[in-house]
């Protein structure tokens, strides 16, 4: 289906997939996914992903899942009730597969192909990291795609869904995802390839790919959104064209 462009104030927003059941959308880097409790006393509030669909493509779109505010990539929403409570069940359980592409500062090993740990919240709302409990089991699954200078390009797929936890995964490891302010290094620290890429993009995490089976009509759906334009110097630069080939469909990599 033909990629439609709406408006938020911010930039355009993509819609990926959308049928009687459901709406997939590209979330740009910067924007709310929800607002915040707080924002209903602002006089100004900051616009959002969610309120945004619910007044200008489904009146009754349910969000599905969310994203930080400076990670971009596919959103899920639901049109129906039927459909809403199926997908929900289907996060529950597990069954939909979440795929992120991240740049991170330094050299990634090809054995850390597996993380898992326990995360809990600390001191200013940062999420921290232990070999034990307590705290909620988090695991994450890590494919190297790419080195090129300092840094290194990954593929994450989330196999719990907790808070900030690819970020802080990465970060474990000694190896932040590059503009990533809470978990990641100051840019003075970062390599000159870090630089180069945080000064474009900001923080380089970007859900690019969702598989699940589609809750009504029950067809294996597979679905990318694509990298934004703020990436292509970036992608021109580090020679990721061939890699882009792999992971997207053709014609699909960049907006």
């Amino acid at each position: 289906m033909a990629v439609e462009q709406v408006k938020t104030g911010i930039e355009d927003v993509p819609i990926l997939f959308e049928d009687d059941y459901l709406l997939a959308v590209n979330k740009p880097a910067g924007l709310l996914i929800h607002a915040n409790p707080s924002d209903s006393e602002k006089l100004n509030p900051p616009p959002n992903l969610e309120d945004f669909v619910k007044a200008e493509i489904a009146k009754s779109a349910t969000l599905l899942h969310r994203l930080d505010r400076e990670t971009s990539g596919l959103v899920l929403f639901a049109k129906r009730r039927e459909s809403a409570a199926a997908m929900t069940q289907a996060f529950e359980r597990r069954l939909i597969r979440k795929a992120y592409l991240a740049v991170v500062d330094g050299r990634w090993r090809n054995e850390w192909n597996r993380v898992e740990s326990f995360l809990e919240r600390g001191p200013e709302g940062r999420m921290l990291s232990r070999s034990e409990g307590p705290g909620k089991k988090a695991l994450t699954t890590f494919r190297l795609l790419k080195a090129h200078d300092e840094c290194s390009w990954i593929e994450a797929i989330l196999k719990t869904g907790r808070t900030h936890q690819i970020r802080v995964h990465c970060a474990s490891l000694g190896c932040p995802i590059v503009g990533d302010r809470i978990y990641g290094k100051a840019s003075a620290a970062l390599s000159e390839a870090g630089r180069q890429l945080e000064s474009s993009v900001g923080q380089a995490l970007h859900a690019y790919r969702v598989d699940f089976q589609h809750p009504i009509t029950k067809a294996q759906l597979r679905l990318h959104a694509p990298l934004a334009s703020v990436w292509s110097t970036y992608l021109k630069r580090f020679e990721a064209e061939p890699l882009l080939q792999k992971l997207f469909p053709e014609g699909d990599r960049s907006t």
